[in-house]
């Protein structure tokens, strides 16, 4: 199980998003009925906040005003569960989640327990819209009903000590070896995709991930090209640079990669027509030599032009537009 929590100050649409989303199912709700509207159960979270106002953050009003938190068991430790079952976990983290002390690491008195038990906040049972895993929604009122704030300093980390505690007690795996656990499996997919895939382009490798589930940002340059990318599952978010091995599934490295996986494809892809007749480059070059020297050129800044006899017309779009024609073994240096 692994578990996220920030304070947030779009309250109201959090809630919104809880109660309304499809198939959501509510599974509790603490000071507060559960037959309202989601604005409804916000508008009574700020009720309290209001009648505290003179005591909490000197009169003023609190601009992170709810404590958002998720908690995801893996399919197989929630497999056959029911409504009862997920009442009991959010239970049970909200007790530890209370109780662990971070006045030690914070330097504040506040930072001693939280009240969540004594606050008002809503409980939503989620299915992923991919893979139909479940998960909770807490949303929960950042002041307690007897008007004090519920310490949101190292709120991150409680909540995973919190779901550490409880794996542990449940015998669940840890929530950093469920981490690695995921990030290897989208490592994988991603590989098993460059090796499908009979050249490379963005579009194809974007449009297989989602087909595997996945939701995908790239970030483009202004002048063209993909300098970033990070890939979503679930509630979890993984960039290219933790992705793969030696960052090799980042945009600089993933069409070498690519090429690695294809031997037979860099071999089909020489060319023998140079594009000049300069004696010095009648040897064949492949679309990874090209790749390669055009690369180190645009990392390093050198624009030096030594032509590369490259038949790759999607190269030399890409590349030679910039000037950079380099022939195989030029040192850049």
């Amino acid at each position: 199980m692994i578990a996220k929590t920030s304070t947030i100050s779009h309250g109201a649409n959090a809630i919104r998003y809880s109660v309304n989303k499809e198939k959501a199912d509510i599974v509790k709700a603490n000071f507060l009925p559960d037959d309202i509207s989601p604005e409804a159960m916000y508008g009574r979270m700020m009720l309290v906040q209001k009648k505290f106002a003179e005591n909490i953050n000197k009169g003023r009003p609190l601009g992170r005003n709810v404590i958002r938190i998720e908690i995801s068991p893996s399919e197989e430790e929630s497999r056959d569960w029911t409504m009862d079952d997920w009442e009991r976990l959010s239970n049970e983290f909200i007790r530890v989640f209370d109780s662990i002390d971070l006045s030690g690491k914070t330097k504040r008195a506040s930072s001693k327990q939280t009240n969540l038990k004594g606050s008002q906040y809503i409980v939503a049972l989620h299915r992923d819209s991919k893979s139909g895993i479940l998960h909770l929604h807490i949303d929960a009122n950042h002041v307690d009903m007897d008007g004090k704030i519920n310490d949101s300093h190292k709120i991150g980390e409680r909540a995973v000590m919190a779901a550490n505690i409880i794996n542990e007690r449940r015998g669940w795996v840890q929530s950093e070896e469920i981490g690695i656990q995921h990030r290897q499996e989208v490592s994988d997919n991603c590989m098993e995709i460059l090796r499908t895939m009979d050249e490379f382009s963005w579009q194809r490798y974007e449009m297989e991930l989602v087909k595997r589930g996945y939701k995908v940002h790239l970030q483009e340059k202004d002048g063209g090209g993909i300098y970033g990318y990070s890939i979503k599952r679930s509630n979890s978010i993984y960039k290219s640079s933790i992705l793969g091995v030696g960052r090799n599934l980042t945009p600089s490295k993933i069409e070498a990669t690519w090429a690695k996986l294809h031997p037979q494809e860099r071999k089909s892809n020489k060319t023998c027509s140079p594009t000049n007749t300069d004696s010095r480059q009648d040897s064949c070059y492949t679309t990874f030599d090209c790749f390669a020297a055009c690369y180190e050129a645009l990392r390093y800044n050198d624009r030096r032009v030594s032509q590369i006899p490259c038949g790759d017309t999607r190269i030399r779009r890409q590349y030679h537009s910039a000037g950079l024609f380099f022939r195989r073994g030029t040192s850049v240096s």
